[in-house]
């Protein structure tokens, strides 16, 4: 699977799930990523990103079971959400959470410019802790002045991990209603995205992506007329409200 270094949108490599080796994928048979939020790569080639922080690499991707795992750089692998279709996700953090605050000194005063990173389980006990220097996050997120719905998350691979975990929380089904046996199949099967054709109305507001074109992202409101892109109709893709 390609992902690719998540505050650059590039340095593309191909990660082998199972065994954890991973190579940079030349320049011409890497796929542009796309600006789409993770909660949204189930079904793309590029499923995921990566980030070095201390010398050590995490990645968050899909898998082709679309399971959303973090990967830790001791190899431990934390699932998170599996998509159900239909805009609808199943927990798989059974208690699990992500937090993300400042980093203390040793005497208890803010570490000016990091943040420290938690998974916490479910009875308390801290799974994975790690300190980062998330300043140049910031600046890269205070210097950008162009057009798009980019904030923190899209430089900071922590806070936008911490920020899809809570979309896809409020998007997830229990496993009585999304109608998941012992087995943990989704009885219903996957269902496409909600999608339409240049020219329609726009059948739910909020910011949509051009299939195949994941840069090219606009908002609309609902029952606008969805336009061309660059002379051409195409298909929009919804992301998010």
């Amino acid at each position: 699977m390609q992902i690719y270094r998540h505050h650059t949108a590039d340095d593309v490599i191909e990660l082998d799930q199972a065994t954890g080796m991973w190579h940079y994928v030349d320049e011409d048979d890497a796929i542009s990523p796309g600006e789409l939020a993770i909660a949204w790569r189930h079904s793309y080639p590029v499923s995921g990103s990566y980030t070095i922080e201390n010398e050590h690499r995490y990645c968050m991707y899909w898998t082709t079971a679309k399971v959303l795992l973090l990967r830790t750089p001791d190899e431990k692998e934390y699932p998170l959400f599996r998509y159900l279709g239909d805009q609808r996700y199943e927990d798989l953090r059974h208690g699990m959470t992500v937090e993300l605050g400042a980093a203390h000194e040793r005497d208890g005063s803010t570490r000016a410019g990091y943040s420290t990173f938690r998974l916490v389980g479910a009875d308390g006990t801290v799974l994975h802790e790690m300190s980062y220097h998330s300043q140049p996050y910031l600046d890269l997120y205070l210097s950008d002045f162009t057009a798009g719905d980019r904030d923190l998350g899209s430089w900071d691979f922590f806070v936008d991990l911490k920020r899809g975990v809570e979309e896809m929380a409020s998007m997830s089904a229990s496993q009585a209603d999304a109608g998941i046996g012992a087995g943990g199949a989704a009885g219903s099967g996957d269902m496409a995205l909600l999608q339409a054709r240049s020219g329609q109305p726009c059948p739910q507001a909020g910011s949509w992506v051009v299939a195949d074109r994941l840069a090219a992202r606009r908002r609309f409101a609902q029952g606008e007329a969805l336009p061309e892109h660059e002379g051409q109709p195409v298909t929009w893709l919804w992301v998010d409200g």
